[in-house]
């Protein structure tokens, strides 16, 4: 988990899953997540869409893709900070950051029950 990409989201709480427009065998158990406090929504990885950057070859997921082998991406958008020397820990959101990574882990915990069904 990169700590820079899911720790910054000051105004507007939404944490993106990237990778689900080529890989829609993996949306099902992420449409079961519940938070109160952080969006989960799904995008960044549709060409077409001119709304949103395409993500699918922005980070180490790459080499997956270009291999065929499913990934998902969990980031935010850019921010203020974004690769810029004043994105530090301090600037990070400790409260966001702590519900991105329950969101994470319930996402596996999903993965994992659906593999068993």
């Amino acid at each position: 988990i990169n700590l820079d990409m899911i720790a910054h989201s000051d105004y507007d709480p939404k944490l993106f899953a990237c990778g689900l427009f080529h890989y829609t065998q993996l949306r099902k158990p992420l449409e079961r997540i519940k938070s109160d406090k952080i969006k989960l929504l799904f995008g960044h990885d549709d060409p077409e869409n001119k709304e949103q950057t395409d993500w699918t070859f922005s980070s180490d997921h790459k080499v997956f893709h270009k291999e065929n082998i499913p990934f998902i991406y969990f980031g935010v958008e850019d921010h203020k900070d974004y690769h810029r020397h004043t994105d530090t820990y301090a600037a990070i959101n400790p409260e966001f950051y702590v519900e991105a990574v329950k969101i994470i882990i319930q996402s596996i915990q999903n993965f994992d029950e659906f593999l068993l069904d």
